[in-house]
């Protein structure tokens, strides 16, 4: 993996967002997969990926909407803030399904 030149406290809290959302859906048993991956020569990107229930395709488009929320006491701001972190450091925020 090559050297990445980043804010670590702004990418923890990507990272740290992305594993609490997975883990809160995940059902007892579940897996979570974290993983590292080079992009090119001096790029990287990490994936979260559970087998959880996944995202219903009729919200994906909402899932970055600072206040939507799909969680009973969420506040909506967990993805918004994901992505606003990740599009600072020129980088992009998706889910696959």
């Amino acid at each position: 993996m090559p050297d990445v030149l980043c804010d670590p406290d702004q990418i923890y809290q990507v990272a740290l967002n992305l594993l609490v959302n997975a883990l809160q859906i995940l059902p007892r048993g579940g897996e979570v997969i974290v993983r590292t991956l080079s992009v090119g020569t001096s790029d990287v990107a990490f994936e979260v990926a559970d087998n959880g229930p996944g995202i219903p395709p009729d919200i994906r488009e909402h899932i970055f909407t600072p206040f939507f929320t799909m969680k009973e006491g969420g506040t909506g701001l967990g993805l918004a803030l994901v992505q606003r972190l990740v599009q600072a450091h020129k980088g992009t925020v998706f889910s696959q399904q």
